[in-house]
């Protein structure tokens, strides 16, 4: 009677993933393939299993756990892929070969993934056969795989399956007895490699993973990656490596790296066109709008002959629009400086309370129209600054008309100034709609317009913050900006104190707005 086979039994795979969807998302790729688990507790399992997938925030809670389960299973190679963000490099030299065998950063690629848990399985593979069945069998597993394995002692191989050999076309024959580690790999990479090898020699580490540019026996050269780590073999510290090609990814990577950089050139060059295109507009239209500007004068006052209310007032309308396009092409002329690097001040002497008061007073009717109280607090007593009193007056036409935007009727605008240590702080404070946390990072950004409904209502082009963020950090300045939603924000700028109030001694009680 024939008997059915028994199935090998899956590989066991444990997830210790904090991020609940990763997790789900990790184990529904590797249910296809694996036997997946994941504890309930999110702790290292005292039930057998081949590998584990773990992030940094657990490998921190669980690092004693980790090391005496890794103890518990040696001299089996007990595998742990350590997944990571770039951002959280120190976490990986604290622990990587310490705790982990292996990293992955994420996002993860599945392709790179799929390589790493191969490699890192056969390993355990590998290592548990070798314990179990000794090195005969551990042999013939190994010149069956397609990742090169190899022994080293003393800077010699003791074994090489043919998959490693084939890396290096040569015969198995050649490199067993009579070439190292050392010897095949590219001379610009020996001595890095020598740093990875020596712990594991001296016996302070148990694994070590690197990357070099190794050499064929035809001189051709190819790109690897090790895996290596302490094993006893024959009573005696021996280290088992495996070798993988990865030539052809390395290509790839170069590839994507000169496409990526080729990208940025390509929109460098595209927006430095447009700044040109925009710089070249605006100067042209400039001509246009002061023959409007100039001819709908001579209509206003009534020069050219009297006009009826109705006409009157389409002139206005036209005198209106023409101030606000204006105003736009301003706008696109600065900007457009600032990107070609002509952008420049002329510092004198200034009160700062003279150049805000001036602003209201030309503000006055649209705070009069929005129905807003107006509040300076700032002393005439304030120290003196060297600014460009135009430059500032633009800074602060900008915040203060942006609070009187969207600020509601009946609302507050308030603007302070006080000194600290050696410069000014200037505020503007209103009791508008306020802007969203998420949103504050983007609102010096050129074309930045939060909510599209509102500024088509109010009108705005999207450059007056990021003008004014250029015109505060020419005079050494800062900006920023504090904002809850629906109470209201506060910007705020930083301007240097004029070189003889800096030695104005203590301050006194007026000084302060």
């Amino acid at each position: 009677m024939l008997r059915s086979a028994t199935p090998a039994p899956r590989v066991r795979v444990v997830l210790l993933i904090q991020n609940r969807e990763n997790c789900r998302l990790l184990a529904d790729w590797l249910e296809q393939r694996f036997e997946v688990y994941i504890p309930a507790d999110r702790r290292v399992p005292d039930a057998m299993f081949d590998l584990c997938i773990i992030d940094g925030p657990t490998l921190e809670l669980q690092l004693e756990e980790v090391q005496a389960r890794r103890q518990a299973e040696a001299p089996a190679f007990l595998p742990f892929l350590f997944v990571t963000m770039h951002k959280d490099l120190r976490l990986v030299t604290r622990y990587l070969y310490k705790a982990v065998d292996e990293l992955i950063f994420m996002p993860i690629e599945k392709v790179e993934l799929k390589a790493r848990i191969e490699i890192l399985l056969r390993a355990r593979q590998s290592s548990v056969e070798l314990k179990r069945h000794g090195d005969e069998l551990f042999s013939a597993l190994v010149e069956q795989s397609l990742v090169g394995a190899y022994l080293a002692r003393d800077g010699h191989y003791l074994y090489f399956n043919q998959a490693g050999a084939a890396i290096f076309r040569y015969d198995v024959e050649e490199l067993v007895g009579h070439m190292g580690p050392l010897d095949l790999v590219h001379p610009a990479d020996r001595d890095d490699v020598a740093k990875h090898l020596e712990p594991l020699e001296r016996g302070t580490a148990e694994d070590t993973h690197f990357t070099f540019r190794g050499l064929r026996k035809d001189g051709e050269m190819v790109y690897c990656e090790a895996f290596e780590r302490t094993i006893a073999h024959e009573g005696e510290p021996v280290r088992l490596g495996t070798l993988l090609d990865i030539t052809e990814r390395h290509m790839l990577e170069v590839e994507r790296a000169s496409s990526q950089e080729e990208r940025i050139e390509t929109l460098q060059r595209a927006d430095f066109l447009k700044d040109e295109f925009l710089g070249i507009l605006s100067h042209e239209l400039r001509t246009p709008i002061n023959a409007i500007m100039g001819f709908g004068s001579v209509l206003e006052d009534g020069i050219a002959g009297p006009l009826s209310p109705l006409q009157h007032a389409y002139v206005l309308k036209m005198m209106k629009g023409s101030d606000l396009l204006l105003a736009l092409v301003d706008d696109l002329l600065d900007m457009s400086r600032i990107q070609a690097g002509r952008f420049t001040i002329e510092p004198e002497p200034m009160a700062l309370a003279e150049v805000v008061a001036s602003v209201a007073e030309t503000l006055a009717p649209l705070l009069e129209q929005g129905r807003l109280v107006f509040e300076s607090e700032i002393s005439p007593r304030l120290p003196s600054l060297e600014a460009d009193v135009q430059r500032i007056g633009q800074v602060l036409t900008n915040l203060i008309g942006n609070a009187i935007k969207f600020t509601p009727p009946g609302g507050h605008i308030r603007v302070m100034a006080r000194r600290e240590r050696d410069h000014v702080l200037c505020e503007i404070c209103d009791t508008g709609l306020g802007i969203r946390e998420d949103d504050l990072g983007r609102l010096f950004q050129r074309f930045t317009q939060l909510d599209m409904s509102r500024t088509r209502r109010v009108g705005g082009t999207g450059l007056g913050l990021s003008i004014c963020k250029a015109i505060v950090e020419a005079h050494g300045g800062r900006i920023g900006v504090r904002s809850e939603l629906a109470k209201g924000s506060t910007f705020w700028f930083t301007l240097p104190l004029a070189r003889a109030s800096l030695g104005s001694g203590d301050l006194r009680p007026g000084d302060v707005g």
